[in-house]
């Protein structure tokens, strides 16, 4: 049996952790703040502009079943190790040919955001999914948490490179495409396939296999083998489905128009780029208390309630943020409470 200060599982949280934090902050939330540099020299409308992060949703979620099959064929590392490679190949692009608006679709909307799909999430979860099984809520959230903290952490970091090169996007870029490769070395030193490949358990042999918490907690959880077919038969699955879909299009919009929109309005690019920080924070707490630990009632109630107050204030200052007027910081927490709200739905 595997000690648990010896069980690599948690190690490998926080190896999931920073390289999702890489491949999905430098290049998602770091490229919002690089676009709108690029806009100064490759002049588009905004609807031109909002259709590159529109092929950036599409092409992160349609890869998803070439991601699986990759997982099942290479492995969690290597599919790692694609996702960073197209993600350099993507910036690169961006950085030594963009010059036209379909550069920055192909460039931006198609390699990044496939290098996105297939170094991000997907392999995370079914790492956490293979190690963990009492704790995978707990792992899980952790793990997918990066993200939250990439945006907060990433945009005014890069706003502030931008700021300090006189706005040389391309350069940005490349410091992209370096960390890129950086994420890759990461994955290949350090993430493991399974806790058996180091002579280990699930979950490093700690108990009996089972969610931990309380007995409603352990509820949420089911044992039984669900095949896709059968899966795709389900109101619940189309439900959560469409449940995604509503609850992720107000986070993207922001995302693709919340920076031109601050500096529409005169504000400065660095309180702006906080903005989108605080914005992408916001997402953190929904998912850290989201580990099992909620009795199915009270998830569910809390959900509704949290979501319903925090899209209905937003809506009621939506008038708000059309202007100038109010504090910075006024528009700052609204727009991490509508991330929140996301995050809990």
């Amino acid at each position: 049996m595997t000690s648990e200060r010896d069980f690599y599982g948690w190690k490998l949280v926080f190896i999931l952790w920073f390289i999702d934090f890489l491949n999905m902050g430098f290049p998602l939330y770091g490229g919002a703040v690089i676009n709108t540099y690029m806009l100064k020299e490759i002049p588009m409308s905004r609807s031109a502009f909002g259709l590159g992060f529109t092929i950036l949703n599409i092409f992160v979620g349609i890869p998803s079943i070439l991601v699986a099959a990759s997982i099942v064929r290479w492995g969690v590392r290597r599919t790692f190790s694609i996702g960073s490679m197209l993600i350099l190949i993507g910036a690169l692009w961006l950085s030594l040919i963009a010059s036209r608006p379909w550069h920055y679709w192909v460039g931006f909307g198609v390699l990044t955001a496939t290098g996105i799909s297939f170094g991000t999430i997907i392999p995370a979860a079914t790492a956490v999914t293979r190690w963990f099984s009492r704790y995978r809520g707990r792992a899980m959230a952790v793990t997918l948490s990066a993200s939250g903290f990439a945006g907060f952490f990433v945009s005014p970091l890069i706003n502030r490179m931008l700021t300090a090169n006189g706005g040389n996007w391309r350069q940005a870029w490349e410091m992209v495409a370096g960390i890129s490769v950086l994420s890759a070395i990461v994955a290949f030193l350090f993430v493991k396939e399974r806790p058996e490949d180091l002579g280990q358990s699930v979950d490093g042999g700690l108990g009996a296999a089972g969610p931990a918490g309380s007995p409603g907690a352990r509820r949420l959880v089911t044992t039984f083998p669900w095949e896709s077919r059968q899966a795709y038969r389900t109101l619940s699955y189309w439900m959560i489905l469409v449940g995604a879909v509503a609850c992720q299009f107000p986070f993207f919009f922001f995302t693709a128009h919340w920076l031109l929109h601050l500096k529409g309005l005169g504000i400065p690019a660095a309180e702006a780029a906080w903005a989108m920080g605080l914005f992408t924070l916001g997402a953190v707490f929904g998912r850290l208390i989201a580990d099992g630990s909620w009795t199915a009632w009270s998830r569910a109630t809390h959900s509704c309630l949290v979501c319903v107050v925090i899209f209905s204030a937003h809506s009621w200052r939506s008038g708000f943020l059309r202007t100038r007027s109010g504090s910075p910081t006024r528009r700052q927490f609204f727009m991490a409470l509508l991330s929140a709200g996301v995050s809990f739905a």
